[in-house]
């Protein structure tokens, strides 16, 4: 899954950590909404995710 394999390297990360990867902030939302509905992704708190 594209992302998905540079994020697990990451303690934490942030939008702006996903943004710098897909050049671009809709489909950064997309990528972390799309993960975050099959439980790849647990949100901390605002703008900050984890594994």
């Amino acid at each position: 899954m594209v992302g998905y394999v540079e994020l697990a390297k990451l303690n934490t990360f942030t939008m702006d950590n996903i943004y710098s990867m897909v050049k671009n902030k809709k489909t950064a939302s997309s990528l972390v909404l799309r993960l975050s509905k099959k439980g790849l992704v647990k949100k901390i708190k605002n703008n900050l995710y984890t594994l």
